[in-house]
């Protein structure tokens, strides 16, 4: 099978309850390239990404994988954990208190469990 990845890299938020990060886009960039270069991963780098453009990435990796493929998830940006213990990645769209703008991590592996691909 084919080797995806998904490398998110979120720097620049809207709600001024996040600042602004400075690596989080450069490390995803590096490491979508070290994917590619070294171990022949086709990579899809969404950087700044709302959370339709997030959600919509992995949507597509449901599509067009199949069983044989792998595929390799990758976030840099700010996270957030309620008081339950869940924990959250941050849209750039997310509010720093809008806990229903966020990307639950129940929410991503309900995603992946969609996905075919290992």
């Amino acid at each position: 099978g084919r080797y995806h990845a998904v490398v998110f890299g979120n720097n620049s938020y809207r709600d001024g309850g996040y600042p602004t990060l400075k690596s989080a886009a450069n490390d995803a960039n590096a490491v979508a390239e070290l994917l590619r270069s070294r171990y022949g991963y086709e990579t899809t780098v969404v950087l700044n990404g709302n959370r339709l453009e997030m959600l919509s990435a992995l949507n597509d990796m449901r599509e067009k994988l199949k069983p044989e493929d792998n595929l390799l998830i990758y976030y840099a940006g700010h996270g957030e954990i309620d008081a339950k213990g869940q924990g959250y990645w941050i849209p750039v769209d997310g509010g720093a208190k809008a806990t229903g703008s966020w990307i639950s991590n129940a929410q991503v592996s309900d995603m992946l469990n969609t996905i075919a691909a290992k």
